[in-house]
């Protein structure tokens, strides 16, 4: 019993210390201030507005209302086929995919990687 009770009175004062700790910086640091305050405050919180206005209630009474279907126009129904010709896309002629001329590997000094140089039949070149 003597346990529970010296450890229930070291954690009390503990958590006692802590929040007077907090007071005390809280009133003296205006940074402290100023960071806490920041925590606290949030403006992305959902506010609920109250209207003065009735609100009106439905009939709780569906049981007797028949339901009603919605009626579309004869033309609505009437299949029509459209005439699919070739269409041209692109006006451009396609451009030939170039062709690779010369391949050449390059290591980095002293990384043990590298990379490839390559030459393309139109004399480009790309590093990869």
């Amino acid at each position: 019993m003597r346990k529970v009770l010296t450890f229930t009175f070291i954690f009390a004062g503990t958590i006692s210390c802590v929040f007077i700790f907090n007071i005390v910086l809280y009133s003296l640091m205006p940074a402290y201030k100023h960071f806490l305050s920041g925590m606290v405050s949030d403006d992305n919180i959902p506010v609920v507005t109250v209207t003065e206005q009735p609100i009106e209630y439905e009939n709780p009474d569906t049981e007797n209302v028949q339901a009603e279907t919605e009626m579309k126009p004869a033309s609505y129904y009437k299949i029509t086929y459209i005439d699919n010709d070739s269409v041209a896309l692109d006006d451009k002629p396609a451009q030939k995919e170039p062709v690779i001329v010369d391949k050449q590997y390059h290591e980095d000094c002293g990384t043990g990687k590298g990379y490839w140089v390559i030459t393309y039949d139109d004399g480009t070149t790309e590093i990869e």
